[in-house]
């Protein structure tokens, strides 16, 4: 879908943020899972929507 987020096989289960430095974080229409760690080391986040 993008570079910055890592999906599983299907594509509903958001596994990991790649970029650890992003602030902004926009999940897609159609993730129905967010994986447990999936945001680990995004210490620089502010947004989620």
């Amino acid at each position: 879908m993008n570079n910055i987020l890592r999906f599983n096989n299907d594509g509903k289960t958001l596994e990991e943020i790649t970029d650890k430095s992003v602030t902004n974080i926009i999940v897609p229409d159609g993730v129905t899972t967010i994986g447990d760690y999936a945001f680990s080391g995004c210490t620089s986040l502010k947004s989620l929507g």
